[in-house]
């Protein structure tokens, strides 16, 4: 097995000589000039170990069988300066070495030595060649800082990494924080520029999506309105009696009534005598209804609320605007086809009206 390395010719090539050999089991040398060739070199020394080899040209490459320890000896030198072939992979140097980037090699695992005999130089490529470095993890954080001190900045590993593997760091960054702000006014929520309205028991703050705006208004509850004054009637054939009115003042809402109401309804045999509830005019939006019984002669019906048209969250059936006034209509009606005579009497009678707001 051999092992290679590189020898720089010494001093001056064109006189003197210098010794080279082996150190085996004995001591054999053979005197070169410095002008020698490759050639001659490698012959010299093959005499003296068989197997050795020489190629290049100053420097020149010399493979040396293993177990032999080549010599090359310059009378100027302090010191005899040798190679031990310890291995196929691993070589002792006896003699100066300056190791020219040692900063922080333990961690990075790489160097570079730069052997330095007397009168001659010889330079070795980094030991090591490291897998590629991968680049940091890095986790900021920020803290505060009192007022007046400047920012700061640090960092701490948190891992060190290995091969293949990032090291990571916490960068910490210190932010100075603002002065204190002197003490502001004590402000009061009805006062404040965003509300509009004037403060009364019960009121609450409703947002007007409108104008943008907080706006003080009591809350909105259904309210019941009814009526005390009915009057009497008779109807002959399909006819209408008109039993009450209710009127309803301006709500600061939009709302929808909820009606009852009943009366007693004298008839024939041949009569038919229902109740309804028309909102602003005796036949205008229905919102109640009550059914008879088909020739009873006297009954009491009863009025329950009763669209004439099916109601959705958006539906603006029987709805009354914020602001405007109402009249609700209370009537009997005869709707059988017959002549006959018929008649309201009031003496129980009772009419409704709770005004429900609308969203």
């Amino acid at each position: 097995m051999t092992a290679t390395f590189y020898v720089l010719p010494f001093g001056n090539p064109s006189s003197g000589t210098f010794t080279a050999g082996f150190t085996g089991t004995t001591m054999s040398t053979a005197a070169l000039a410095y002008d020698v060739s490759a050639a001659n070199f490698q012959s010299a020394l093959a005499a003296i170990v068989p197997g050795t080899t020489v190629t290049g040209s100053g420097p020149w490459v010399v493979t040396v069988p293993t177990g032999y320890t080549l010599t090359v000896n310059d009378s100027g030198m302090p010191q005899n300066t040798s190679i031990v072939v310890q291995s196929t992979d691993a070589l002792s140097w006896s003699g100066n070495i300056m190791m020219s980037n040692t900063t922080d090699y333990q961690s990075t695992g790489v160097a570079t030595g730069v052997f330095t005999p007397a009168g001659g130089v010889a330079n070795l490529p980094a030991l090591v060649d490291g897998q590629p470095g991968q680049p940091p993890e890095l986790n900021f954080q920020a803290t505060p800082v009192n007022p007046g001190n400047p920012p700061t900045i640090s960092q701490t590993q948190t891992s060190p990494g290995g091969a293949g593997q990032p090291s990571a760091y916490t960068v910490t960054i210190g932010v100075p924080t603002g002065q204190t702000g002197a003490t502001g006014p004590t402000a009061t929520v009805s006062t404040a520029s965003d509300v509009e309205g004037t403060p009364s028991d019960g009121a609450a703050l409703i947002y007007s999506g409108a104008d943008e705006k907080w706006k003080i208004q009591a809350i909105w509850v259904p309210a019941l309105y009814s009526c005390q004054s009915f009057t009497a009637g008779t109807g002959t054939g399909s006819s209408t009696v008109t039993i009450a009115s209710l009127g309803i003042p301006a709500q600061p809402f939009a709302w929808r009534p909820r009606v009852t109401a009943q009366a007693q309804l004298t008839g024939t045999v041949n009569t038919h005598l229902d109740l309804a509830v028309y909102l602003n005019g005796t036949s205008g939006t229905q919102v109640g209804y009550g059914q008879g019984v088909t020739g009873a002669l006297t009954q009491t019906v009863s009025c329950l609320p009763a669209f004439g048209s099916s109601i959705s969250g958006s539906s603006a059936y029987a709805e009354v605007a914020a602001g405007a006034t109402a009249t609700l209509y209370f009537v009997a009606l005869q709707t059988a086809s017959t002549t006959d005579q018929w008649s309201v009497s009031v003496a129980h009678a009772s009419f409704e009206i709770e005004v429900v707001p609308l969203a």
